[in-house]
């Protein structure tokens, strides 16, 4: 191979891809069920944790079967019309629509049809389109990556609730930063998302990560696993240490951690700490001054240095959890969970 098997484009889906089989199939199984039982999924996590590459995964899937018609939407953009356009102009039902005498002109959507009352609400337009979906047995994917808490995705979700009560066969799947998801959830009409279904992507299996590193670079097995290791897991840096590796096979063990770390400092950590709270990132500061050279620190020391209350440290324990900052898997103790950003902190936050 002459071309390099790893990208540093997010949302791009790298020519070497470690797949989470158990969240796309978890998806697709529901979705795809004889019983309608649930239809909205967020997938959530951090920048470069493999959203985007997760949700075209199970667009890709689910296009391929013959009753599904998936429809990709710009949450920047005015959501129902562009769903309303994208279904009336799918190959699947386009035909059926003009059968039908759907009129959307009033949209600028335009086709050859036999004079007919022209809809101009654009939430009862999607409505006849869907019916027309339903007869025919047809299921419709909508997949938004990156939500916000925008008018436009507001309007959406508040009408993709009242179709799915009208049991619209339309579903829909969401990517989005922990801080996005909460803040659109938190909004008085759309409660319903609380109860949405959220599977938050965990790091990538390090073996799997081992064994793509040695088969590419042919690496004997403690190199590969030590390579594998140092990504903790993370999928941008799996992504950018092989494709560092691959660009630059002269440099040595630490000259290549240097490349690494200036790498995922400039493109990553340095955006992902403007959006910490500020009482959060004295939380991750505390742990870089108490934890020294061990791989955790106790939560009863970080408070003790910080002097905060028991109910503040929760809180930001919780946040930086659920922002997939931190580990928390041993009782009463903190630890990284992306690659170097301890030596990140270190270097750029440390005497903040």
């Amino acid at each position: 191979m002459t071309q390099n098997p790893f990208t540093l484009n997010f949302g791009k889906t790298p020519l070497t891809l470690i797949d989470r089989p158990q969240a796309i199939n978890k998806v697709i199984d529901e979705f795809d069920a004889p019983l309608i039982n649930n239809q909205i999924y967020v997938l959530s996590g951090i920048r470069g944790s493999g959203k985007t590459v997760t949700l075209t995964e199970i667009d890709k899937t689910l296009s391929q079967k013959d009753h599904w018609i998936v429809i990709e939407l710009n949450s920047s953009r005015d959501l129902l019309q562009a769903l309303a356009s994208k279904l009336y102009q799918s190959p699947q039902l386009h035909k059926l629509y003009v059968d039908a005498k759907i009129n959307l002109s009033f949209w600028g959507i335009t086709a050859n049809f036999e004079p007919s009352h022209q809809i101009s609400d654009i939430e009862v337009a999607i409505d006849q389109l869907l019916k027309v979906a339903r007869d025919r047995h047809y299921r419709i994917l909508v997949s938004i990556d990156e939500v916000t808490n925008t008018p436009a995705m507001r309007e959406f979700a508040s009408a993709f609730q009242i179709f799915i009560r009208q049991d619209a066969p339309i579903f829909l799947l969401m990517t989005g930063l922990y801080e996005n998801i909460s803040d659109l959830q938190n909004d008085d009409n759309l409660t319903f998302l609380y109860r949405a279904p959220k599977i938050f992507l965990r790091p990538l299996n390090l073996t799997a990560i081992s064994n793509e590193y040695q088969q590419i670079f042919n690496l004997p097995d403690p190199e590969a696993i030590k390579l594998a290791k140092l990504t903790k897991g993370y999928p941008y840096a799996f992504q950018l240490l092989g494709y560092l590796k691959w660009e630059h096979p002269e440099l040595n063990e630490l000259d290549l951690l240097n490349e690494f770390d200036a790498n995922i400092q400039e493109y990553v950590y340095h955006k992902l700490w403007s959006e910490i709270m500020f009482n959060d990132q004295k939380v991750l500061i505390a742990m870089v001054k108490i934890q020294g050279n061990h791989a955790e620190c106790r939560i009863k020391d970080l408070r003790e240095e910080l002097h905060y209350s028991s109910s503040l440290m929760s809180g930001c324990r919780d946040r930086l959890k659920k922002k997939g900052l931190v580990n928390t898997d041993h009782y009463g103790y903190l630890s990284f969970t992306l690659p170097r950003f301890d030596r990140y902190v270190e270097v750029y936050h440390l005497d903040d």
